[in-house]
């Protein structure tokens, strides 16, 4: 991406967490931070995706915690299970991530998760329903940019990789996103509310492609 690193490795989540990272994403972003987790010798690469992607080697767990919209949030992000499970927006989260069919499924706040994504070097694409809620959007590696709609309101924001920041709007309101590679800090704002997280073994290119976690419902 232009506001991309050096050549990046797997997409995290698919959210991406899971998922391989941009092409384009470097090792720059990533935390300093080791989890405690164990390390595979190679990261399980989705099928058809980059060989790069495969000869690469990531942390199979990682965590984000810390504080959104004034409610403590904590997420593990499991590439070897395909998991995301914790708790955010003071409810539970329990995702599961299907590499061969490209969907995301389970719950959130109590309310069906179900989602498709697609995925290239170039840009990945998320799009169904979450709480309820119609969501689609595509994050653009080479633009710098992550844009489309949450329940009929506008998403939009342009990242920088190499900085670590991220800003825009999502929900009607402003975000603006900080990443501190060395210590995996994230700082911000999101919804009119302080962003204050720590996250192991994660990315600000995951956090962009699981970017619906965060929304507000």
């Amino acid at each position: 991406m232009p506001h991309s690193e050096a050549d990046p490795m797997v997409l995290s989540l698919a959210c991406l967490m899971l998922l391989v990272p941009p092409s384009r994403a470097a090792a720059p972003e990533s935390s300093a931070v080791q989890a405690a987790a164990t390390l595979e010798s190679a990261a399980i690469p989705r099928p058809g995706a980059p060989v790069l992607a495969a000869l690469s080697s990531r942390p199979v767990v990682a965590t984000l915690r810390g504080v959104v919209d004034l409610q403590g949030m904590a997420l593990t992000f499991d590439r070897r299970a395909w998991t995301i499970r914790g708790v955010i927006h003071a409810m539970p989260l329990d995702v599961s991530v299907d590499q061969n069919a490209g969907t995301m499924t389970g719950s959130e706040n109590g309310r069906p998760v179900d989602l498709n994504f697609t995925w290239s070097p170039d840009q990945m694409t998320v799009s169904g329903a979450v709480n309820g809620m119609p969501l689609r959007y595509t994050v653009v590696w080479a633009s710098g940019t992550l844009d489309g709609q949450a329940d009929g309101a506008a998403l939009h924001l342009d990242f920088d990789l190499a900085a670590g920041t991220a800003s825009g709007t999502a929900d009607g309101a402003a975000v603006q996103l900080a990443m501190d590679a060395p210590s995996g800090r994230m700082t911000g704002s999101l919804h009119g509310a302080p962003v204050e997280m720590v996250s192991v073994n994660e990315s600000l290119s995951d956090v962009l492609q699981c970017f619906f976690l965060f929304l507000k419902r």
